[in-house]
Order: C-alpha cells, then structure tokens, then sequence
C-alpha cells in the first residue's frame, strides 16, 4: 500500500525543490504543485472532484511506495484538513527556515513580482543575476511574524493530533544559505528515504537553482535605511549574514 505523505512548509522555505528531489526518486510520486493552493490544472483529471478528494487521489498512487503532496502553510492549513491527513496516516515532512529574515525578503520578492514590481522569475533552473530593489521593513517584519507564529501554531497542532513527522530545515536541505545544490545531502536523503519507506541509495536531485542566492545587501537597494529601522527587532540578529 502506499505511504501518503505531504511537504508541509512555510513560504520561500525551499518547498517546491524539495518536491522536485522528491519526485526524482523512482519509488515517490511527488507534485511539484500546490493542489490546495490551484487545483484547476488538475480538475481535467478529476472533473468535479473537491480538492480533498484531489489531493486523496494523489497521495494514494497505486505504482508507488510513496506519494507526496506540497502545502503551504498558514493559507492552506485547517483543523479539518489536518484531521483528514491524520486519518489517512499521512507522514508529515515539516520544512521551515531558521533565518526568517531571508524568508521574508523572499517572500516580499515574490509580492513585489506578482504586483508587476520586480522582473524576476519564483523558480529557475539557470542562476538569476542580482536585482537591487527598495523594500519596506515594516513590510518583512509582518512576513516574518507571520511565518514566526504560524510555525509555533503548525508544530502544537501536529503534535496534538500525533502525526508522524520528520523535520527539516532549509539550512539542512541547501547545506547552508549560499550555497548551491542539486541533489539532497546524504544525511537527508537518507533520513527521508527512511522516513517514506522507500530504497536510500537513490540520490534525489532537483534541476531548479536559487532564485535569491546572493547577500541580502547586495539586493536591497536601500538596505542601510532598512537594517536600521529592524536593528532593535527579533530580525536583528539576522542582519549581520
């Protein structure tokens, strides 16, 4: 029978190459996609199917050991929704980010884009060059408390309804914040592979590379003015990278 598992992340927490190295292995089934975030491409496939039962469908493939989904969290997380993971006995890979500052300039980035205010793409396969961009602190200060609280809430809710879960961070996945990867570390691997049941000896591996890969000074344009206004903040020991 087939593990149900889910990805379940904070935004720009590096959840979309995850899947992408998950679904490399031949015994995973993992959508690279958010089926609770935009479940129309796949309502073709399931004509007048809920999303519940569109994302049931998909952690149940029959020709795998292991079958993924990617959710987000605070936006697509319920008591319901857990609930019904919980009594699938879906597997929870619990992905965050220990530098919140990163994650919510990252995910400024991403608003500043789908605003029409910033030309660069949310994933890549190729190296992005630098864009220089003004952005508000007060602006990332909400992301980050945002991202802080949801993640404390996220972590009691699984531990009340007693999931089984492996927690990850970006730093352990990527190796560090600079650095550039194609394939999960051996330590991960390994741990997920046993987490999912399935053969470690397969390297996974993503061909998607960072987006927002360079020093946070180097991007910011008026980055003088916004380390300031966060320097007596729970950021403030972030901005020194």
């Amino acid at each position: 029978m087939t593990q149900p598992a889910v990805i379940l992340a904070h935004a720009r927490s590096g959840s979309t190459f995850l899947a992408h190295c998950l679904d490399s292995h031949p015994d995973v089934f993992c959508l690279k996609t958010e089926p609770l975030h935009n479940a129309q491409p796949l309502r073709h496939r399931f004509p007048g199917a809920s999303s519940e039962a569109i994302l049931e469908a998909l952690l149940f493939q029959p020709h795998y050991t292991a079958a993924c989904a990617k959710i987000i969290y605070p936006h697509q997380t319920s008591d319901a929704l857990l609930q019904t993971l919980r009594g699938w006995e879906t597997r929870v890979i619990l992905l965050t980010r220990e530098d919140l500052l990163r994650t919510a300039v990252s995910w400024a980035f991403t608003s500043m884009r789908e605003s029409g205010g910033l030309d660069r793409p949310v994933h890549s396969r190729s190296v992005e060059k630098p864009v220089r961009v003004r952005v508000d602190p007060w602006v990332v200060l909400g992301y980050a408390q945002l991202v802080r609280d949801a993640t404390r809430f996220i972590v009691t809710a699984l531990d009340w309804y007693h999931f089984q879960v492996l927690e990850l961070s970006y730093e352990e996945v990527f190796g560090g914040e600079h650095g550039e990867i194609r394939e999960l570390p051996t330590d991960v691997n390994r741990q997920i592979c046993k987490f999912l049941g399935v053969d470690a000896r397969y390297r996974m591996r993503s061909q998607l590379r960072k987006i927002n890969r360079y020093p946070l000074k180097e991007q910011i344009e008026n980055w003088g003015e916004f380390s300031a206004a966060l320097k007596n903040t729970f950021l403030a020991p972030y901005l020194e990278e």
